[in-house]
């Protein structure tokens, strides 16, 4: 399997679980959307950029949610 291939099956795999964590653990505001768009990993698989997109209410607000929970929990 090609390097690139197996970054992007990683990819599919942490954003998969992340949405179900987030779908698990995560509470939003009524009439909010947030969904996981993309995730990509650095050749070195040491860092992780997870994009999202936020629909509905305050989306300020509303990124703090996801940032706060995994900036303070022990989950990855």
């Amino acid at each position: 399997m090609a390097p690139s291939q197996r970054l992007e099956r990683m990819s599919d795999l942490l954003q998969e679980e992340l949405s179900k964590i987030m779908d698990r653990e995560l509470e939003f505001p009524d009439g909010a959307l947030v969904t996981i768009t993309r995730v990509e990993i650095s050749p070195d698989k040491h860092y992780a950029a997870v994009f999202l997109s936020i629909l509905g209410t305050e989306k300020k607000n509303i990124l703090e949610i996801p940032f706060n929970f995994f900036q303070n929990t022990n989950f990855i």
